[in-house]
Parts: C-alpha cells; sequence; structure tokens
C-alpha cells in the first residue's frame, strides 16, 4: 500500500510515561507503526521506563499522526501497541487498489472504530468496490453506462440522466463519495 508523503509507515503514536503524564509532565516519544520489538523498548527507554516492562499501565498514547485519512480518529490512550502493530503490518500488505480502498473506508468513519475492526476490515474489503477520482453522480452513471456494454452508446447518450442514474447506483450500493473517489458497498454481504 502506498501511503501519503511516501511514508513506509500507515501512522505514528506518541508514547508517554503514564504517570508523568498523570502529573502534568509531558516526557514522550513518537514511535512509527509497524515498528520492531526493539525499537518499541528503545522508546520505552527514553521515556523513563524499564525496557523490559511489561506492565502497559506505566505507559498510554497521547497522540496519533496517520498517514491513512481518517483512520486514528477513534484510536484512545490505551490502545495495544500489539495490536496497533498488527494493524500497521496489515495495511503495509495491501496492493496499492486495497490500500486506496481501505483509505476510502477509513475516511468516511463508517465502518470501523476500534484497531480491532480495522483488522476486519482489511479481511472484509472485497465487501467494497472502489471507483478512484469518481466524484460526482454524473461522473458515477457515465462510468457505469460506458462499461455496461451498449454498443450503440452515442444513440443513447442524449437521453440519459448520469446523474439520475448515478444517484440510484449509489442507493442501490450503498455508496458515497470521499475525497479519493467513489465507494459502493456490495449488497450481497452482510455487515461487517
Amino acid at each position: 500500500m502506498q501511503f501519503l508523503y511516501d511514508s513506509e509507515n500507515p501512522f505514528d503514536a506518541r508514547i508517554a510515561n503514564a504517570e508523568m503524564y498523570r502529573k502534568g509532565i509531558i516526557l514522550a516519544e513518537w514511535i512509527s507503526f509497524p515498528f520492531r520489538t526493539e525499537d518499541f523498548r528503545t522508546v520505552l527507554g527514553k521515556i523513563g521506563i524499564d525496557e523490559n516492562e511489561k506492565d502497559a499501565d506505566k505507559w498510554c498514547l497521547i497522540d496519533y499522526d496517520s498517514f491513512v485519512p481518517g483512520l486514528c480518529r477513534h484510536f484512545g490512550e490505551h490502545e495495544s501497541v500489539e495490536v496497533l502493530n498488527t494493524l500497521a503490518g496489515i495495511l503495509c500488505t495491501l496492493s496499492d487498489y486495497d490500500g486506496m480502498k481501505f483509505a476510502a473506508v477509513s475516511e468516511t468513519g463508517s465502518f470501523a472504530s476500534a484497531p480491532e475492526e480495522y483488522i476486519l476490515l482489511c479481511a472484509e474489503l472485497a465487501e467494497f468496490t472502489f471507483y478512484p477520482h469518481i466524484c460526482s453522480t454524473y461522473d458515477l452513471g457515465y462510468c457505469f453506462i460506458l462499461e455496461s456494454g451498449i454498443n450503440d452508446l452515442q444513440y443513447f447518450l442524449r437521453y440519459m440522466d448520469f446523474a439520475g442514474y448515478g444517484k440510484d447506483i449509489l442507493q442501490a450500493g450503498q455508496g458515497l463519495f470521499t475525497g479519493q473517489g467513489c465507494l459502493i458497498r456490495n449488497s450481497m454481504h452482510h455487515k461487517i
């Protein structure tokens, strides 16, 4: 998957020493996901936590920066770093098309709200069809007519209400527009 700004990582998190954070002192470091265990231990050491410490109550995640639109908006302070690391690893393996589809789904904020749900969403991307750069009902209707295989397209073009047809496609497929294109939920599948 290609991420914005040519980053190799889908998101970063700022890890803080929880005890100091509760006292109003921010002792924190950024880490990119996915990370290696030794990288995580190094970050813990920088914020004053024994690198062999296994107690997750000793740290908290106080900020996120994502290269996937909308991905981290629901992530909290006490997310499992193991789950986040798994999610990031999966995102790095997505094809460019599935990555664009995931980004569009993530941008909506409608289908997942926790890291575990995003992991499940990665496995269910086939439930969606994504049309990059289609950002209006007119363009969507026109695209579907062109792909329909009608032999005498020129004859029908003067009679078609492309915007109306595109609107019907969106309603039938539970579709919506995102900043990257049109996302349609395939009606034959069940809710995630």
